[in-house]
């Protein structure tokens, strides 16, 4: 199966984050990996900040990146 519009999903909630101003929370993640250190989100309290990278790239080779800022006016 290809999940061909998974990476517009990813924008989708890349753009909703921005709008809610916090980053979404890691579902079902229990306990932290020391040979692995990652910044893992617990919660909704983790700042979005202002811009997000979207990269995706397909088995066959294709690639795209978009780099999304919020303009505060």
């Amino acid at each position: 199966m290809r999940l061909l519009g998974s990476g517009l999903v990813e924008l989708i909630a890349g753009i909703l984050a921005l709008n809610k101003g916090t980053v979404f929370p890691t579902l079902n993640y229990e306990s932290a990996d020391p040979e692995c250190p990652l910044h893992v989100v617990h919660d909704d309290s983790t700042s979005a900040g202002t811009t997000f990278l979207n990269l995706n790239v397909t088995p066959q080779g294709q690639a795209s990146c978009v780099m999304i800022r919020r303009v505060t006016t």
